[in-house]
């Protein structure tokens, strides 16, 4: 009977351990888009910012 228990908890802990690896893969994923999204966005804004003074000077 205590075995059981013990392999109940073993298996509990394996399993929130999964789910906890999970979330925070997801959270990474989330965070790493939400990173490169605004790097891009910024290279972005840039390069238009750039073009636009080139086309000041060709005026």
């Amino acid at each position: 009977m205590k075995e059981k228990a013990n392999q109940e908890i073993a298996q509990n802990k394996a399993e929130a351990l999964q789910s906890v690896k999970e979330e925070v893969a997801d959270l990474t994923i989330s965070l790493a888009g939400k990173i490169i999204s605004q790097n891009l966005d910024s290279h972005a804004h840039k390069e238009l910012i750039d073009q636009y003074i080139d086309q000041l000077g060709e005026a």
